[in-house]
């Protein structure tokens, strides 16, 4: 499995190993939660849209800007990570 589909932060069991269910109220439930590449991509997306400029002037090819720029950095990350095993 890449680094990239790799949950960003994992629920381990009792014993030491990653979960992929939870229990919620007497019912499971994949608890997988966010990969590392959603939640680099989510920060990304937070600092770029952080600039007033762009915020100011939401229109489609500043979301579209964001959105882009948001998963290109976010891979641009994984790769780099994934050099450094």
């Amino acid at each position: 499995m890449k680094k990239s589909d790799m949950p960003g932060m994992p629920i381990f069991n009792s014993h030491g190993f990653i979960s992929d269910i939870c229990h919620v109220s007497d019912t499971k439930v994949p608890a997988i939660g966010m990969t590392k590449r959603e939640i680099f991509a989510l920060h990304a997306m937070q600092a770029i849209a952080s600039n007033h400029r762009l915020v100011d002037s939401l229109h489609d090819s500043a979301i579209e800007y964001v959105r882009d720029r948001s998963v290109a950095l976010a891979d641009g990350l994984l790769a780099e990570l994934e050099k450094t095993k």
